[in-house]
C-alpha cells in the first residue's frame, strides 16, 4: 500500500468558503491587464461551482495554484501558470504532494485593481498583449496595468576576452 501525502492548506481559511468572485469585473472586455485565459477558465467552471470557491494558493518554491480545499482537506485545481496558457482547456485534478499551500490574501482584490499584475508582482514575466503593459519615454517605463511600478533601462557595456591559438 503506497501512503500519498495530502496537500494541506496553512493559511487557516475555511475549506469551503466562497469567494464570490465577481467575474464581469475582470471581464477582458474591461482591459488587456486582465487574462483572457483566467477568465475563460473561471466562466466556463462557473456552473460547477468553481468560480465560486476559486481561491488562489502559494506552495513553498512560490508556485501559483488556483482552485479550493474540499471538505475532506483535498485541494481540487490548476496550477495557475498552466491557466494563464491554455485557460479553460485546462484539466481541474486534485494534485498530490504539493506539501503545504498559504492562500494569496485578497488575491482577487488585487487582481481585480492590478490585473496580471497581482500575478507578476516582480514585473518580469511576458503576458499575451504585454505592449499595453509599459508607457515608454525616453530610458523610463511605467505599468499601466497596476500603475505602481517603474523601471529605467540601464545600458551596459559588456567586454569579452578571448584567447585563441592561430598557427603562426
Amino acid at each position: 500500500m503506497q501512503i500519498q501525502e495530502r496537500t494541506r492548506q496553512t493559511s487557516g481559511a475555511a475549506a469551503l468558503s466562497f469567494t464570490h468572485v465577481d467575474l464581469s469585473a475582470f471581464h477582458p472586455d474591461m482591459g488587456a491587464k486582465y487574462s483572457p485565459n483566467l477568465y475563460q477558465f473561471l466562466a466556463h467552471r462557473r456552473n460547477k461551482g468553481l468560480a465560486a470557491r476559486a481561491r488562489v494558493f502559494s506552495t513553498a518554491d512560490s508556485t501559483m495554484y488556483i482552485g479550493f480545499f474540499d471538505d475532506t482537506g483535498c485541494f481540487i485545481g490548476a496550477r495557475m501558470s498552466r491557466v494563464l496558457c491554455y485557460g479553460a482547456k485546462v484539466e481541474v485534478t486534485c494534485p498530490m504532494n504539493l506539501g503545504d499551500m498559504a492562500e494569496v490574501e485578497d488575491f482577487w482584490y488585487q487582481y481585480a485593481r492590478d490585473g496580471r499584475c497581482a500575478i507578476d508582482r516582480a514585473h518580469d514575466q511576458y503576458f499575451l498583449n504585454a505592449e499595453t503593459r509599459w508607457a515608454t519615454q525616453g530610458n523610463l517605463r511605467c505599468c499601466q496595468w497596476c500603475k505602481q511600478v517603474s523601471q529605467r533601462l540601464v545600458l551596459r557595456e559588456d567586454r569579452v576576452v578571448t584567447d585563441q591559438w592561430v598557427n603562426s
